[in-house]
């Protein structure tokens, strides 16, 4: 063990990082923010290579992914944060885990490709050319439903900014239930909805199936946002969380909209239908962006909440 005097190799690492991290008056949400783009981009180009595997009924290799990136999490963050990093270390193992599964599902979508071309066939020799769209609506959609909070976190300048944040970020851990669900029925419905694309009949079945599902579980969240938004709260977290009660009643009105939209974007990707999905997204995000650069320093997480609503019904 070393003397007190003298700073372990660890401390040392951590010593480093933080100079490189921290900004003068102590804070890292810039550079924080940077890593969790990088996770978006790279989680974004992982869930297309996923979907990528879903649509070619690859799911041994698939399972594999779902197995070893969430594993690497939580092995790549503890080692992080043991060696001195704290919660940038957690952030880091985070980047590490999406780099991971990313360039997994590229391997076994790649590997499989091989295999088809030596043997002759054609099958899923169009896959590379789907994959890109997939990724810039996956990584799109992924940005609209964040970019709230992260603008939240960069224009928003009170002194309170960092209990604000709190209530926030409270909200979407809950509003965000509906989309998480709409994304379960969708990894389920996806990959027949691709391979039935060349039967328009049996894909509007599989369509209309989705959207039944999706609704069926977030109309009755949404409704629970909007009437009971504080009891909803309250029921998950302290009370002083009901503060962020107007903001969810909004919120969750924006969500669900976004969650249903974001479904139609992936059954029309699903369907063949690659570039119109792609025209809505980026026009969604800079809409988005004008709204939350407009309203955030104003109305705080209200127009937040108001900036995802209103880009999301539109």
């Amino acid at each position: 063990r070393p003397p007190r005097s003298t700073p372990s190799n660890s401390s040392a690492a951590s010593d480093v990082y933080k100079r490189q991290i921290y900004y003068k008056d102590g804070s890292y949400y810039p550079s924080m923010i940077y890593l969790l783009m990088i996770i978006v981009l790279f989680s974004a180009w992982g869930w297309a290579t996923k979907g990528a595997l879903q649509g070619l009924f690859i799911f041994k290799n698939l399972s594999i992914i779902q197995v070893v990136e969430p594993l690497s999490k939580l092995v790549f963050g503890l080692v992080l944060v043991f060696i001195g990093l704290g919660v940038v270390g957690a952030v880091l193992g985070l980047v590490a885990a999406s780099i991971l599964g990313a360039v997994l599902g590229m391997y076994y979508v790649l590997r499989y490709l091989n295999k088809t071309k030596s043997r002759g066939e054609r099958k899923g020799s169009n896959v590379i050319l789907y994959t890109p769209p997939l990724f810039i609506g996956i990584f799109g959609v992924t940005l609209i439903v964040n970019m709230d909070l992260l603008s939240v976190k960069l224009l928003y300048t009170l002194q309170n900014v960092h209990e604000t944040i709190g209530f926030y970020q409270a909200n979407q851990v809950i509003g965000k239930i509906p989309y998480f669900i709409a994304g379960v029925v969708l990894n389920v419905t996806f990959p027949y909805i691709s391979y039935h694309a060349v039967k328009p009949e049996v894909m509007r079945r599989y369509a209309s199936k989705t959207i039944k599902y999706i609704l069926l579980f977030s109309i009755p969240f949404c409704i629970l946002f909007i009437t009971m938004p504080s009891e909803v709260l309250t029921f998950v977290y302290p009370p002083i969380y009901s503060h962020g009660a107007q903001s969810l009643r909004i919120y969750g009105i924006g969500i669900v909209s976004a969650t249903i939209t974001f479904s139609m974007l992936r059954i029309l990707q699903g369907s063949g239908c690659l570039k119109k999905p792609v025209f809505v997204v980026v026009g969604w995000i800079l809409f988005e962006a004008l709204l939350l650069y407009m309203l955030v320093p104003q109305l705080g997480i209200v127009g937040s909440a108001l900036s995802i609503t209103i880009s999301s019904l539109f």
